[in-house]
């Protein structure tokens, strides 16, 4: 398992905050996890239901790092 790179965040994300993206590859996340914690908080409510459980482990701490920044109305 690959640990995030800065590029990948990018790539996943979009540009951020320097101090953001430091905190996210310091979780020692995976490129997988990261797309995990995106899909968490830019999705509805229905998917804790479906999983019948909340964001857990790596990808709840991307979750709690990911909720500090803005994320913009629409990605392109």
């Amino acid at each position: 398992m690959d640990t995030l790179s800065r590029d990948e965040v990018f790539e996943i994300v979009g540009e951020l905050d320097d101090g953001i993206l430091l905190d996210l590859i310091a979780t020692g996340a995976t490129y997988g996890e990261l797309l995990e914690a995106c899909t968490w908080l830019t999705s509805d409510d229905a998917m804790g239901e479906t999983l019948e459980h909340p964001p857990q482990g790596r990808v709840a701490e991307l979750c709690d790092i990911l909720s500090r920044m803005d994320w913009p109305d629409e990605r392109d």
